[in-house]
């Protein structure tokens, strides 16, 4: 059975202007900037050769003023898409353009057939014989600079082959019987690989909104992976990796600006107990919070990232001076150390800092930490709950490390490290009771070296394990020719323990 209304529906969309796809109205609107006014350029070619060719014929208002007023419907037209051609149209602009063109091709094809149809009365043979070519070639031409509008195109050859084909097979003349049977079958075939064209174009369009759309969709997914790769997922900061890479990226710029900066480290103090005591969601909670103090913070253009547990690092876009970074160390810490009420849980820790200024305690990104990080060492040292500026006092002390650890790999411990006894007296019995074992190092290269200098060098080398052994074994010979209850002590590091390799080491000693 016939489906009238599928067949209604289908010739609507083969005239619709597709509102609902802006990227086809683009592509449609860019590809007629130049199609259209070369499709009028042809149609006028022709239209003038053919006045031409009855210029003696026909009557000047039919072979020249009608020709003249087309030719002005022309150029109005062709203007418009002139204007557009070199600009970036909207959809909205693209779809009034398209619909202006899909109206005015019936009207103008319809006027452009009656006016070369009434010059067929006019001439002979040959001239009635260009007739008939110029609307054949000129729907030819039509088509082709159409395809890309199936509406206008179909309409324009609906309208002129219709009104060829009816006159020319009326005619009674065979030659223009079988020519006006010739171009149906010709445009029918064109019009056929026009829609394909068409279809072809439309889906070409389709899959480059597509791809366009995966672009930017991969773009969207990147963006978030390397937002949600820089940020710590507790806090909401810039994780470890953005600390860094921002610390070198201000460096660089650094370089070439000479504008200062300052790189900081903050350790909290006392945090563990707090977890310990309540909880890790309460610590989780207490952090969150230390990130909100750190954003909110005003005293300063300050970045602030976690570096992971309760350490937190800074980079200040600000040259200041040694006091000036104090000032604002004590800022900072009363800014953390204000009481924190985690639901229900009212606890307060306090917050230690080292600050490293760039470029007078540092020149590049791994000293700038390396130092802040040791500045921040010397705040806990001290007291806590202070901001401590790396200057030339730590300067000369890492130097001096450095030399201590440099000799401590190539000492012969056995030989240079010797052991100090510490009595423990019993006053009332007035006897020694038990003694404690301490290392003392004498290098032949630098001298006597302080036990809280080269034991900490050890502690940061791993040497500390062999130093202790060797200790143990020192301090077990001496104690052969003491009395039995007389006891002795001996230090350990969390080295010494940290295994039970160790452990069972020491044992055997």
């Amino acid at each position: 059975m016939f489906d009238v209304a599928n067949l209604h529906q289908r010739l609507k969309s083969l005239f619709a202007i597709r509102r609902d796809q802006p990227e086809l109205l683009i592509a449609q609107a860019r590809a007629f900037a130049w199609q259209v006014p070369l499709m009028y350029l042809v149609v006028l070619a022709n239209a003038y050769a053919l006045a031409a060719s009855h210029i003696h014929v026909a009557p000047l208002w039919l072979n020249i003023g009608l020709p003249a007023l087309l030719t002005l419907a022309c150029a109005v037209r062709s203007v418009g898409w002139l204007k557009i051609g070199g600009k970036d149209v909207d959809p909205e602009q693209a779809a009034r353009m398209l619909s202006g063109t899909l109206k005015t091709s019936g009207v103008l094809a319809a006027l452009f057939a009656a006016w070369s149809l009434s010059l067929y009365p006019y001439g002979d043979a040959y001239q009635q014989a260009h007739v008939a070519f110029y609307m054949a070639i000129t729907v030819i031409a039509c088509i082709f600079c159409l395809m890309h509008l199936r509406g206008a195109a179909i309409l324009v050859t609906v309208i002129v082959l219709g009104a060829m084909v009816a006159f020319f097979a009326s005619s009674g003349q065979p030659v223009f019987q079988a020519m006006a049977a010739n171009m149906a079958v010709v445009s029918a075939v064109m019009v056929v690989i026009l829609l394909a064209h068409y279809r072809e174009f439309s889906d070409l369009v389709q899959s480059r909104v597509t791809l366009t759309q995966k672009a930017e969709e991969a773009r969207r997914l990147s963006d978030e992976n390397d937002r949600l790769a820089n940020l710590d997922s507790l806090t909401d900061l810039p994780n470890r990796r953005r600390y860094f890479a921002e610390l070198d990226a201000r460096v660089e710029a650094a370089r070439q600006t000479g504008q200062g900066f300052v790189a900081g480290v903050i350790d909290l103090d006392d945090f563990k107990p707090i977890n310990d005591a309540f909880g890790h969601a309460t610590g989780d909670r207490l952090l969150i919070e230390v990130g909100r103090r750190l954003r909110a913070f005003e005293g300063a253009p300050i970045l602030a990232a976690r570096l992971g547990g309760d350490e937190f690092g800074l980079i200040i876009d600000a040259a200041l001076e040694p006091d000036a970074l104090r000032a604002l160390g004590r800022e900072l810490c009363a800014s953390l150390q204000a009481t924190y009420d985690l639901r229900g849980v009212r606890a307060q820790v306090g917050a230690s800092i080292g600050f490293c200024p760039f470029p007078s305690g540092a020149d590049t990104s791994e000293q700038l930490f390396e130092r802040a990080d040791y500045a921040l060492y010397h705040a806990k040292q001290n007291g806590k709950g202070a901001a401590v500026v790396f200057d030339e006092r730590h300067e000369a002390a890492i130097r001096d490390m450095a030399v201590v650890e440099q000799a401590l790999k190539s000492a012969d411990l056995d030989m240079e490290m010797n052991v100090h006894f510490q009595p423990l007296v019993d006053i009332v019995a007035q006897r020694t009771v038990a003694l404690e074992a301490l290392a003392r190092w004498t290098s032949p290269e630098i001298g006597p070296i302080r036990p809280d200098i080269f034991i900490g060098a050890a502690e940061r080398s791993g040497q500390i394990v062999e130093i202790t052994r060797l200790l143990v074994a020192k301090a077990l010979r001496e104690m052969r020719a003491w009395p039995m209850d007389v006891r002795v002590s001996i230090n350990l590091s969390a080295r010494d323990i940290a295994s039970m390799e160790n452990v069972q080491r020491l044992l055997d000693i």
